[in-house]
């Protein structure tokens, strides 16, 4: 996608590579330093993701399958010209410890159910917008929160299915709050943009003039690649195939540990909208029948999708291979969301509901869709699909769970750190400046009375030392004791995967080149923005 950040009439091709992937495993909770051991909250969850140092990134990411409270699916740092966090930020001192604020989370997990791809691809570019600097798009805004059926942007607030016109694009209001984060923390000389690069060596992913990528020495697990070092040997070039070896099984699921091509093995299953496919033999063929044929050696041959409108999970239909689709298609119509009305029952909006092609008066539930050709089955719609005009989600229980869009977070933020709050205690200071004068006299005489106690008890115990001792002190204060901390440990653990992303590249209309350099670590009077929200952050 193209984008035009500083409106000029040109795309600023800004773009992402990935600089490193860590993938965590079941064996991480063996590990007695594990940042992730037990269920948490989604702030909690980003605050201990964020306590790592990514300096060397201009955001990291952690994609994880947790079920977070509300139908939120991510959650990150939001960029701001005058506050710490986003883009490019560096890791520093924030209320006593040092945190990244360059972060975000996205959860593939919704009430239970696994959230379609499509949907996910928007929650991450709605958390990266976020750390560009971009809010949620005012409600109140038609331009930017048009609705209908085109749908809305990126930075609605609350939910979305993903598949609407308008869902993979940034409204005019994000395109100008993005532009002036960008100039100041990333596209300046201060910032951590780069010009874009053909590869990036050790992001675990086979780029151009690699040979395989098997990621960092600590990460890779595999002999048949020669891994990214710090000071890599001049006989073992990293990205390259150790010699001998036919494969690396970085280049593709087809190729095993031992370095050699997998013969007939399953290497993507059958979703119910594409066949299995299997790794390929590399047969011998003379060059003119090898001429007839596509060697995919370690990479997993492209699977036959099956016909679009084939109905799967029940109340899906198939869309290009993937289980996307409404199966009000397969009768001839379009899906659409019902509304409750104030005597039907709590699980009306959670139902089904199809309408006849550009017609929204004819939205109707499933249940009432009883005659050929539109017999559709009655159902009621998946947990985690958007409800009530994409203001909520569906649960387990066939409820509409309406979408905070300011979120736990925002209030927190409004409570104790924004410059609103801090101007209404000064108003209420002024309006009752009596009260104020009243703490402070109860303070000084409560400190006096027990300098006082701790005086006499003082002198008491000097009196009872020794009789020829004298300037003897005796603590009356001590350091509390440290307490040992108790690790929750609970059932359901998740597997997590984070990911890097590196150098954000921006390749400048002019020839300037920029240059990545550090930002000043930020201390205690900086104040962070968490933009929490619908089922996104």
């Amino acid at each position: 996608m193209l984008l035009d950040f500083d409106q000029d009439g040109r795309p600023d091709n800004v773009s992402f590579l990935i600089k490193r992937i860590k993938v965590h495993t079941l064996d991480a909770l063996k590990d007695p330093v594990y940042r992730f051991p037990a269920n948490y909250g989604v702030e909690k969850f980003l605050e201990l993701f964020s306590e790592e140092d990514y300096d060397a990134f201009c955001l990291a990411y952690m994609f994880t399958y947790r079920d977070f409270e509300g139908g939120t699916l991510g959650l990150a740092w939001t960029g701001d010209l005058k506050n710490a966090g986003g883009v490019c930020e560096k890791n520093g001192h924030y209320r006593g410890s040092l945190k990244s604020l360059n972060t975000g989370i996205v959860t593939l997990l919704n009430y239970g159910k696994y959230v379609p791809p499509i949907v996910s691809h928007v929650t991450l570019a709605h958390e990266i917008g976020h750390n560009f600097g971009s809010p949620h798009d005012p409600e109140d805004d038609v331009v930017c929160t048009p609705g209908g059926d085109n749908g809305n942007y990126i930075m609605f607030a609350r939910a979305t299915s993903g598949d609407k016109r308008n869902n993979n694009k940034f409204s005019p209001c994000s395109v100008r709050s993005i532009n002036a984060v960008l100039n100041t923390k990333a596209r300046s000389v201060k910032g951590c943009f780069t010009e874009i690069q053909d590869s990036i060596c050790g992001n675990g992913v086979v780029e151009k003039n690699e040979q395989c990528d098997c990621g960092w020495e600590e990460d890779c697990e595999e002999s048949c690649c020669f891994p990214m070092r710090t000071n890599p040997p001049r006989d073992e070039p990293p990205c390259m195939l150790r010699p001998n070896v036919i494969c690396s099984p970085s280049q593709g699921p087809c190729c095993s540990q031992d370095c050699s091509l997998k013969v007939g093995e399953e290497c993507r299953g059958d979703n119910g909208c594409r066949s299995t496919s299997r790794c390929e033999y590399p047969l011998m063929f003379n060059k003119t029948l090898c001429s007839h044929f596509t060697f995919y050696g370690p990479q997993c041959p492209p699977s036959t999708n099956k016909p679009n409108k084939t109905v799967c999970n029940e109340e899906f239909v198939c869309y290009m291979g993937e289980c996307t689709g409404s199966i009000c298609v397969a009768y001839g119509l379009e899906s659409c969301q019902c509304r409750r009305g104030p005597h039907d029952p709590p699980t009306k909006a959670c139902e089904l509901c199809c309408k006849l092609p550009g017609d929204d008066y004819s939205c109707k539930s499933s249940f009432e869709w009883n005659s050929s050709p539109y017999d559709v089955p009655d159902l009621y719609a998946k947990p985690g699909t958007p409800c009530d005009n994409y203001n909520g989600y569906c649960d387990v229980f066939q409820k509409c769970r309406e979408v905070d869009p300011s979120g736990p977070l925002a209030t927190l933020r409004k409570l104790f750190l924004s410059n609103e709050s801090m101007a209404s205690v000064k108003r209420w200071i002024l309006l009752h400046w009596w009260v104020a004068v009243l703490l402070g006299l109860s303070i000084v005489i409560c400190m006096s009375i027990v300098v006082r106690l701790f005086g006499k008890q003082n002198e008491s115990l000097k009196t009872l030392s020794d009789g020829g001792q004298t300037n003897k002190t005796i603590g009356i204060l001590r350091p509390c004791s440290n307490q040992p901390l108790v690790k929750a440990r609970t059932q359901a653990l998740a597997a997590n995967s984070s990911i890097a992303l590196a150098h954000a590249s921006s390749h400048r209309k002019s020839t300037s080149n920029f240059v990545r350099t550090s930002v000043s670590s930020f201390s205690n009077k900086h104040r962070s923005l968490l933009m929490t929200g619908n089922g996104w952050v």
